[in-house]
């Protein structure tokens, strides 16, 4: 059971939103939650990513695997296109 803390995420295009969220919550649902709070369609996640301290959080990992405390700050970026 994690703890609860405060995250600001942050968007260019849309404003920045704080949202209580727990520290087990994966980096794909705190996404989704992200953009519906932002205005943002939530159904285009997979072309955003979270950003903190310059590094990309992967989907699946937990806030807390993450070391994300309360009063971080994320950046809510659109996905980069696959390079080929």
């Amino acid at each position: 059971m994690g703890d609860l803390i405060n995250v600001t995420i942050s968007s260019t295009s849309a404003g920045e939103r704080t949202l209580q969220v727990n520290t087990n919550m994966k980096v794909h649902a705190l996404l989704s939650m992200a953009m519906a709070r932002l205005e943002l369609d939530p159904s285009m996640a997979k072309q955003y990513v979270l950003v903190f301290n310059g590094k990309v959080l992967p989907d699946d990992s937990t806030l807390e695997e993450l070391g994300i405390g309360d009063k971080a700050v994320l950046l809510l970026e659109p996905r980069s296109p696959e390079v080929i």
